[in-house]
């Protein structure tokens, strides 16, 4: 299904769900994130790539979980000294975190299904109505980051086996550690861009060019028809 999905409903739908997650109450939300996990699993995505490998997310959420049960006033469920947890905070974060989380699936599921050339081709069609804004220009500049990104991954890796090699990690002043990181990464990456910006220069690259073919179907139809139901269910208790 998401393979199949127009690019550009996939980007009106992130930000959709974007929406969706800011004013939706927990039956929708949970319902939305029931819905996104069997599409991403559908789509030969696993909970490795969507639970696994977001470990740093979900210490995000971890902190934001705490730090409202902690602040949000309410009735107490313990103590510890003069802090406590209160029941309203954690139900607070709870949804928060839950938020947090929809959209983070909507955004794994537009990356791991969604070429480059396609999203810059829907990027082109979606900023054109606005007026003063360079459409093939921001398509491009992005298009360029989405392929680039994976560029510093992979040279962020790099950089931490040569350190690992060297020693680096047994140094006991993290800010010297994390220091010398950033740096050599930084210095890798600038160097790798001047590079590339000399090559792109040389076979003359420019935003005007051929990009995909986009086109829309009975798949798009039926997903802007769940999205639509989405927005409405979140819009519901306003009026009840």
């Amino acid at each position: 299904m998401l393979h199949g999905l127009d690019p550009r409903t996939k980007l009106i739908g992130l930000a959709l769900v974007g929406f969706v997650g800011l004013v939706a109450d927990f039956p929708v939300l949970a319902a939305s994130g029931i819905l996104f996990v069997g599409l991403l699993w559908q789509a030969g995505i696993g909970p490795r790539k969507w639970a696994l490998d977001f470990k740093v997310f979900w210490v995000l959420l971890l902190f934001v979980l705490i730090a409202r049960a902690l602040a949000a006033p309410g009735t107490a469920l313990f103590r510890i000294g003069e802090i406590a947890v209160s029941a309203e905070g954690l139900a607070e974060g709870g949804l928060i975190c839950l938020r947090l989380w929809l959209v983070a699936l909507a955004g794994v599921g537009l990356a791991a299904t969604t070429p480059p050339s396609a999203i810059e081709a829907a990027l082109r069609f979606l900023l054109a109505p606005l007026p003063l804004v360079p459409e093939k220009r921001v398509a491009a500049m992005l298009g360029l980051l989405v392929r680039f990104l994976p560029e510093v991954l992979r040279q962020a890796g790099r950089t931490r086996e040569a350190q690992t090699a060297r020693c680096v990690e047994y140094r006991k002043n993290p800010i010297r550690r994390l220091s010398v990181f950033a740096i050599s990464l930084l210095r890798a990456v600038f160097v790798r861009a001047d590079r590339l910006s000399l090559a792109m220069e040389a076979r003359c690259y420019s935003e005007n060019r051929t990009v995909a073919r986009l086109a829309a179907g009975r798949r798009d139809a039926a997903a802007a028809g769940v999205l639509a139901c989405l927005v409405l269910l979140s819009f519901l208790p306003f009026f009840l």
